[in-house]
């Protein structure tokens, strides 16, 4: 039996958003959620949608409020 994935859906993102964003906070869509754990960090990897260009993938995002997420396929920046 299959295992079922929740998919996140993004949201896009404003012209002014997009130039205030700290791209040093900002999570990166993967084809593939990331093998290495970090210490002491409890990593939380979703399912994410594209706005933009409908691609999947994965990314550390909070499940508590909207994280800046960068789309390694069409190149735009999302929230998600």
């Amino acid at each position: 039996m299959a295992t079922e994935i929740k998919v996140k859906v993004g949201r896009e993102m404003s012209e002014a958003d997009r130039k205030k964003i700290d791209r040093s906070k900002m999570a990166v869509l993967h084809p593939q959620p990331p093998k290495v754990k970090v210490e002491g960090q409890y990593p939380v990897h979703v399912a994410v949608q594209c706005p933009y260009c409908g691609a999947m993938g994965y990314a550390w995002v909070e499940h508590d409020q909207y994280t800046s997420v960068y789309c390694g396929y069409c190149g735009n920046y999302f929230y998600a």
